[in-house]
């Protein structure tokens, strides 16, 4: 899967380590997590 943004490829292959998740999937999730507010993700980190 070829990715424009270099950074987004990095969180990609990070996420994509992980054990069960795919490129696909990692991709998904870094969209999602890179579409939310910043609070939103400041506030999960605490947790």
């Amino acid at each position: 899967m070829k990715i424009q943004s270099r950074y987004l490829e990095e969180v990609v292959k990070a996420f994509s380590d992980l054990p069960g998740i795919g490129q696909k999937s990692a991709l998904r999730i870094a969209i999602y997590m890179l579409s939310q507010p910043k609070e939103k993700m400041r506030d999960s980190k605490s947790r």
